[in-house]
């Protein structure tokens, strides 16, 4: 597992002011697979294990849990997602968080064999077919820069 995905996850465990889940089991991860008929990057499974979810620095990042705001359930949020025509989400994109406009990050879940995922920007104005440029280089990139808006924040 990438080295900085577990110290992003160990830096968030110890921040204070944040809304976080407790992580879930590898069965309601792999039962979310199969909901949503792909494989959840290895960066992204960590991050469900070991928190669940997280409400910081005015981002929702979507998740798995008992705990968790239903609105940001993964399963449930992604499925909504992909019945929007609109969006033209395919089905090895798993989104994890919408920006407040529309517009998704997502992740990439056909770039199989690799421990850290890209993060992209779906535009809710490009809609179906598009090719999105990768926003971030990995999701533990995405969380850091929470991570630093939440500490100035204090």
């Amino acid at each position: 597992m990438a080295t900085k995905m577990v110290d992003i996850i160990q830096r968030l465990l110890s921040l204070d002011g944040i809304e976080r889940g407790d992580g879930v089991t590898a069965a309601e991860i792999s039962s979310a697979e199969t909901e949503l008929g792909l494989t959840i990057p290895p960066d992204y499974r960590l991050f469900l294990q070991k928190i669940g979810w997280l409400g910081i620095a005015g981002q929702e990042i979507w998740g798995l849990g008992p705990d968790l705001p239903p609105y940001i359930h993964l399963v449930a949020a992604t499925k909504s997602w992909r019945a929007n025509e609109m969006m033209g989400l395919p089905a090895h994109v798993l989104p994890f968080e919408e920006d407040g406009g529309g517009n998704l990050l997502v992740l990439d879940c056909s770039l199989v064999g690799i421990s850290a995922s890209p993060v992209f920007f779906w535009d809710h104005e490009v809609g179906p077919g598009q090719q999105p440029d990768a926003f971030c280089e990995s999701l533990a990139e995405q969380l850091n820069k929470y991570i630093s808006i939440h500490i100035a924040e204090l």
